[in-house]
């Protein structure tokens, strides 16, 4: 984290401090271990009192491509003349039918597969700079376009090392006639720089 003279963050899995054997673990520097039994956990990093203006930020997205950085303590209301979100983030090739999947994230990086796209990895700084704490444009793309929804992306890592992005690609599905579908193909990713396939 950066933005603060203090900089400590506590992480917990599913509202579990540290996770446990059925959530998975996250160590203090944020290493999530996944447990034995597949399933989906949310992994959050609350920072310590003092160390940013947004605490608890929280992403979310959408089909318009929209990717909104909340502040998950200050959800405000409807407005018809604001978003009332820290930030606003648009990504996708298309006006509509962009954001399907859930991001998933590592070592200060967001990796977010839309429709009809490429991969995108983008940088977190949980600063407090009024709250624009995603970079505005990916910091590296991968170049193979997914259709049907994009992906939810996989990661796997040693640590801080050796982080793999895995993705299944399912364009050759076909939703009228499923017996003519072509076959979903696995993607592996450097996620230092997405654009390197393995």
């Amino acid at each position: 984290m950066s933005g603060s003279t203090n900089t400590s963050v506590t992480w917990s899995v599913d509202g579990v401090s540290g996770g446990n054997s059925n959530t998975g673990t996250v160590s203090s520097s944020g290493t999530y271990t996944a447990p034995s039994v597949s399933g989906s956990h949310t992994v959050t990093a609350t920072s310590v009192p003092g160390s940013s203006s947004y605490p608890h930020a929280i992403l979310g997205g959408g089909k318009d491509g929209n990717i909104f950085v909340i502040n998950r303590d200050s959800m405000a209301g409807f407005s018809d003349s604001a978003n009332n979100v820290l930030q606003t983030v648009h990504t996708g090739t298309q006006q509509y039918d962009n954001i399907f999947s859930t991001p998933v994230c590592w070592n200060g990086d967001i990796y977010l597969h839309p429709n009809a796209d490429v991969m995108h990895a983008f940088s977190w700084n949980a600063g407090p700079d009024a709250g624009r704490q995603l970079s505005s444009n990916p910091t590296s793309s991968g170049s193979t376009v997914f259709n049907m929804h994009g992906a939810t992306p996989s990661l796997s890592a040693n640590g801080d090392n050796n982080a793999i992005i895995w993705e299944i690609d399912n364009s050759a599905y076909v939703g009228t006639d499923p017996s003519t579908s072509g076959p979903a193909l696995l993607h592996a990713l450097d996620a230092t720089n997405v654009a390197n396939e393995l």
